[in-house]
C-alpha cells in the first residue's frame, strides 16, 4: 500500500507541475543612453574641429567649417574645397564667454553665444545664438549661423 501511496503521489506531483503557470520571462533593461549636455564654449579650443551646417537658412548647399584653436575659422562647400581653396578665411575670439568673429566678407565684427552639444563627453553639435550681427550686407556669416552645426570629425 505504501509503494502504491508513493506512486500515486509522484504522479499527481509530476502533474501540478506540468500543469503550472511557467515562469514570466524576464523584461530585458534597456540599455542606458547618454543625456545629449549643452555647454557654453568659451575659448577657441572648444570649437576645434570640422563641422557641417546642412540646413543652411537661406538655401544654400551645406558648408563645411574648420574651426581651429589659433582662432582661425575656414568655410567651404566640401571638404576639398575647404582645405584647398576655402570660400571663407577669417578669425575669432572669445570675451567673456562671447565669441567674436570677422572675415573678408564682413567688415563689422559679429557677436555669439556658442552652445557645444556634448554626448558621452564629446562635442557632437554646436548652435550659435547671436548678440549682435546686424549689417544686412553679412549675410554670409549671419545665415548660416542661424541652423545648428554637426561634427564631422
Amino acid at each position: 500500500m505504501k509503494k502504491a501511496i508513493a506512486v500515486l503521489l509522484m504522479v499527481v506531483l509530476h502533474l501540478v507541475t506540468a500543469c503550472a503557470p511557467a515562469a514570466p520571462t524576464p523584461t530585458r533593461t534597456p540599455e542606458p543612453t547618454a543625456t545629449p549636455i549643452e555647454v557654453l564654449a568659451t575659448k577657441p579650443e572648444h570649437l576645434e574641429g570640422i563641422w557641417l551646417n546642412r540646413t543652411s537658412p537661406y538655401a544654400g548647399p551645406p558648408r563645411y567649417y574648420r574651426f581651429e584653436a589659433d582662432g582661425t575659422v575656414k568655410s567651404g562647400e566640401s571638404l576639398e574645397e575647404l582645405q584647398e581653396n576655402p570660400f571663407i578665411d577669417g578669425r575669432f575670439w572669445f570675451e567673456g564667454g562671447v565669441y567674436y568673429e570677422e572675415g573678408q566678407y564682413c567688415v563689422p565684427i559679429g557677436s555669439y553665444r556658442v552652445f557645444l552639444q556634448s554626448e558621452g563627453g564629446r562635442a557632437v553639435a554646436l548652435r550659435f545664438e547671436e548678440i549682435d550681427d546686424s549689417d544686412p550686407s553679412c549675410f554670409e556669416r549671419s545665415w548660416p549661423r542661424q541652423a545648428q552645426f554637426a561634427r564631422v570629425d
